[in-house]
């Protein structure tokens, strides 16, 4: 081999580990993105549940003035609660299966 081959093959070793080096730190990278991407996963999953238990609350708030309304109102309270009985009947038929 010739001094300039000598000279090519250790350039082309120096970029490969360069190569190599750069393919760890993105594998590095990779792997803490991916680990913050599933912290963002569970996040949204816990504030999505939040939001579904505050929605439960609220509805069932509505309900409770619902019916503490007077005579006039209680047709609209009838079909709140029918349509909440129904909504549990669902669930249950889910739990179920």
């Amino acid at each position: 081999m010739t001094e300039e081959h000598v000279k090519q093959l250790k350039d082309f070793e120096f970029r490969v580990r360069q190569l190599m080096d750069y393919c760890d730190k993105l594998k590095t990278e990779n792997r803490n993105l991916r680990g913050s991407i599933a912290l963002k996963e569970r996040e949204i999953a816990e504030a999505k549940e939040a939001v579904e238990e505050i929605t439960s609350k609220y509805d069932n708030l509505k309900l409770a003035k619902i019916i503490s309304m007077n005579n006039d109102d209680s047709k609209e309270a009838k079909k709140r609660l029918s349509a909440l009985v129904r909504e549990i009947d669902k669930c249950i038929a889910l739990l179920n299966e």
